[in-house]
């Protein structure tokens, strides 16, 4: 039973400055998986993350079930739905398409459950997108001219008629207990030419489930396969490689007397949508090429899953961890490439990817741990992880420009397991994500932080990722292994938080609330004065991850970082900000400060050259060096001059606050939020907050329209949502929340898809 739960924790805000191509990221992720120890998901949680145009980035968490029916719906695309060029309307071809109506399960054409259940309704069949199948149709009569035609071609003695069956998925390993393991029933090896084995068919209800989709096979047409994966266009070496796929599988001879109970069966297999096709079939003992009926998912199956074709990592993965009603997906996938190790010689080359799926998806249960998540926007720097943006473009699921994607990608990183995993089950979960300017970073319950993406300054804490381990025997595995490089915890310490900037990161270690800092130091934002450096990366696999000397003997919880400065809070309530612009010191060096009334620091959050601050009594502070745009929220803005840009320096009260109780903050470049609580006296649980913003506005970054005369820009804060809000996170240039009923909201700047609603165009309302 999938159970939610809560994660709370505190919530950082980053900004840099804006680049030629920016990392923004949406990232839902569920329960993380030590492969070795295969336990089904059971805790899931929603993050909202979006760095800022390359910058860094807020991240927003909250409960959430990974189940289609609740996941968000104003973001356009869901992952897993049929949105790989697939398509649930009825596609007419030659080949005759069936739907699978009833509530009975199956999976490809080859699942092992045993239909029980042959009533069906009436009327046209729909894709069921929370279920992942076809409900509400007619299944078509098996009885047709074309079977009548297979079997009376099947044998020269007409009075031992049988009808033929290709089977290439489970049915080569368990038919079953239904027709097919009737003693009547016999089976060969054989082969089909010109059709590929391909691991890209969605199982919802057999190796998976519609929270967690399992992975199964289908056949396809080598020109099918072909046009997907080279997109139909070909170089001379291409052509050359094109040659003519052989798919090794079974022959099952079913005798007249149980064609009909077996066609019956079969027919209702398939709850993702079939097509049946007359293959031609060469048997492995006699040579002879016989006729055969063949069940399969094509490329117009709403259930056809590109990604997995193209991008053989990510399916591994979804196999290492994948479970449903007829037991885990790495058995299906095993069995099969035990099939075909026994049955092809071992010199024999295979056309299909099993084989290398199977070692792949062993390496992941043996020495990895698998975190899913999703992601949008940019990915130049690895941020989105996939591990062949240029085979997911030509597939038509990244956009034409390559490294992008316009709409939710699910993606997988893997790492080296953490310090809590004792005998392969690792308790450690994963507690929150972080976004750079082209760097991110996941920290777990137990305190382990990975990174990946942009390196360039050595702000993900080492030079290269971790070689590939090493097989039991000693041995490396093959090129497929080294595509899917393996992320290894930080510094070899325990995290509490983390801020990631433009090109530089901070840490806090748990239990001792030590700052370290490393990364792009070219304003002093990483050391804090004195002698700044263009990079603080060494020359080896680790970067010098060490505390800053103003940090030394003082205990911080929580930390913020922008584009060239940074800013923590220290337990005692009090800021330190440092770096270039943001109310930083003279020449980078530290400014402290404190409420003059005493009150507690609580958060901080970092624009390009602004700071905010929220303190225990709900009221918020701002500075910096900039307030063109109304950013400190001083009632004014449109410019800054020398003189006013001293008085910035100094923290103010945000004016349009003074009577509200903040609870959470975070900013752009140059625009704010604030989630306001007016019930905090009398309901200090009440699930949701109301929204106000203030700042810039060209690009929609508050989601509201401009003054009539033309101002893109707001001095005092404005309510910006008629709905609560749980969660809110800014990008350098857009804003997303978490409305009351866990439906995602975005608005803003847009160019690469960073707001995650299909296409490129600035959002200027909350949609």
């Amino acid at each position: 039973e999938r159970k939610g739960g809560i994660i709370k924790s505190s919530q950082s805000s980053l900004t840099t400055s804006k680049a030629k191509i920016p990392s923004i990221f949406f990232f839902f992720f569920y329960n993380s998986h030590r492969c070795h120890r295969l336990l089904s998901p059971i805790v899931v949680a929603l993050i909202v993350a979006l760095t800022r145009i390359n910058t860094s980035d807020a991240w927003t968490i909250n409960t959430y079930r990974r189940d289609r029916r609740h996941l968000p719906t104003p973001i356009k695309t869901i992952p897993n739905a049929p949105t790989d060029g697939a398509t649930s309307q009825r596609h007419p071809s030659n080949n005759e398409i069936l739907f699978r109506m009833s509530k009975t399960e199956g999976n490809d054409d080859n699942d092992d459950e045993r239909t029980t259940t042959t009533s069906t309704s009436t009327g046209t069949p729909q894709w069921c997108p929370n279920l992942q199948i076809y409900i509400g149709g007619t299944v078509p009569s098996s009885s047709t001219t074309e079977i009548q035609s297979l079997l009376t071609s099947s044998n020269d003695d007409d009075t031992t008629m049988t009808l033929r069956l290709f089977g290439y998925g489970s049915l080569i390993w368990n038919p079953g207990e239904g027709i097919l393991s009737h003693a009547k029933v016999t089976k060969k090896e054989g082969n089909v030419h010109g059709w590929k084995r391909c691991w890209a068919q969605r199982s919802a209800d057999h190796r998976g489930t519609p929270a967690f989709l399992g992975l199964v096979c289908t056949l396809l047409r080598d020109e099918e396969y072909w046009s997907i994966v080279r997109g139909g266009v070909a170089t001379e070496e291409e052509e050359e490689e094109r040659r003519q796929s052989v798919t090794e599988g079974l022959i099952y001879e079913v005798p007249t007397e149980l064609v009909e109970e077996c066609l019956s069966e079969l027919d209702f297999r398939e709850k993702g949508g079939y097509a049946r096709d007359v293959i031609d079939v060469v048997e492995d003992d006699t040579g002879k090429v016989v006729k055969a009926l063949l069940y399969r998912g094509t490329p117009q199956n709403p259930a056809f899953w590109t990604r997995a074709l193209v991008d053989l990592p990510f399916a591994a993965a979804i196999m290492s961890v994948a479970t449903g009603p007829s037991g885990k997906n790495d058995e299906y996938l095993y069995n099969l490439d035990t099939f075909l190790s026994q049955t092809l010689p071992s010199s024999s080359s295979t056309d299909d990817d099993t084989r290398t799926l199977a070692k792949l998806t062993r390496h992941y249960q043996n020495n990895c741990s698998l975190h899913f998540l999703y992601g949008c926007g940019s990915n130049q720097y690895g941020q989105l992880l996939f591990s062949s943006s240029s085979a997911l473009a030509t597939a038509g699921l990244l956009h034409e420009e390559g490294d992008v994607a316009h709409d939710l990608k699910e993606m997988v990183l893997v790492t080296i397991p953490d310090f809590s995993t004792v005998n392969g089950v690792s308790s450690s979960r994963v507690r929150q994500l972080f976004a750079g300017g082209s760097h991110c970073a996941l920290l777990t319950t137990q305190g382990a932080l990975y990174f990946w993406g942009g390196n360039d300054k050595g702000q993900l804490g080492r030079q290269r990722l971790s070689s590939i381990p090493k097989n039991d025997d000693g041995t490396d595995d093959d090129d497929i292994i080294a595509e899917a490089p393996v992320v290894p915890p930080v510094a070899n310490m325990t995290m509490e938080t983390a801020a990631l900037g433009h090109a530089h990161t901070l840490l806090i270690e748990k239990g001792t609330g030590k700052l370290y800092a490393f990364g792009d130091d070219s304003r002093c934002q990483v050391s804090g004065g004195g002698r700044c450096n263009a990079t603080a990366a060494s020359n080896n696999d680790t970067v010098i991850v060490s505390q800053p000397s103003f940090a030394v003997g003082h205990s911080f919880c929580h930390v913020a970082a922008g584009l060239f400065h940074s800013a923590a809070i220290s337990t005692a309530g009090e800021v330190f900000i440092w770096g270039s612009g943001g109310g930083a010191g003279d020449n980078g060096s530290v400014r402290r400060w404190h409420p003059p009334d005493n009150a507690r620091l609580v958060n901080v959050k970092c624009g390009r050259k602004h700071t905010i601050l929220l303190d225990d009594r709900g009221r918020v502070w701002a500075c910096g060096t900039d307030n063109r745009y109304g950013q400190l929220g001083r009632g004014s803005g449109g410019g800054s001059t020398t003189a006013k840009k001293k008085d910035f320096l100094e923290p103010q009260l945000v004016q349009g606050l003074n009577d509200l109780f903040c609870v959470d903050i975070d900013c752009g470049w140059s625009h704010n939020v604030a989630l306001v609580k007016d019930n905090v006296t009398t309901n200090p649980n009440d699930d949701g907050a109301i929204l106000y913003g203030w700042g810039r506005n060209d690009k929609g970054q508050l989601g509201i329209r401009n003054n009539e005369n033309g101002q893109n820009w707001h001095a005092v804060p404005r309510r910006l949502s008629s709905q609560k809000v749980k969660k809110v996170s800014c990008g350098a240039e857009s804003t997303m929340l978490v409305d009351e009923n866990n439906i995602i909201h975005g608005c803003g700047w847009n160019e690469h898809g960073n707001v995650g609603v299909g296409h490129s165009h600035p959002s200027r309302d909350i949609i």
